[in-house]
């Protein structure tokens, strides 16, 4: 039997910590999950010199039209570094978050991680959200996310 989609995201979660407790950062990372149940992580670094515009673009495209397939995905989580602004008349600071997503193509599970940048010390994570669950599965982009 195949554990919840929540498993998954909670998995992913701890990776990304532990990447963060290491580096002070991520590089966005995949948790994949084959029909047979084996599990790939794959971590996907911003290349140097290339706009993020153009690094979603292809990271998305690698993602969805090579590594998914190639590795038969059934299902995957993923955690990336975001900056939040927030959105207010006057903007106000930015927070740093991990975002965390995990689907499977019927339900999507969302949460995030916020930075925390205590006055001395070292930046850590705070606990995890709740999780947001949407049954609606994603469009597969074809040149990023937002197309």
């Amino acid at each position: 039997m195949t554990a919840p989609l929540e498993d998954l995201l909670h998995r992913a979660a701890q990776m990304a910590e532990q990447m963060f407790d290491k580096d002070g950062r991520i590089d966005p990372l995949w948790l994949i999950e084959t029909a047979e149940g084996e599990r790939h992580m794959v971590t996907t670094p911003h290349p140097p010199g290339m706009s993020s515009q153009e690094f979603m673009s292809a990271l998305w495209e690698m993602m969805f039209g090579v590594v998914f397939k190639k590795l038969g995905m059934v299902r995957y989580a993923r955690a990336a570094s975001v900056v939040v602004v927030d959105d207010e008349p006057v903007i106000g600071p930015l927070r740093y978050e991990i975002a965390l997503e995990a689907d499977d193509g019927c339900e999507i599970l969302r949460a995030v991680r916020e930075i925390i940048w205590p006055p001395s010390g070292k930046p850590y994570l705070a606990k995890m959200s709740a999780i947001a669950r949407f049954e609606e599965p994603p469009v597969e982009p074809t040149n990023g996310p937002l197309q």
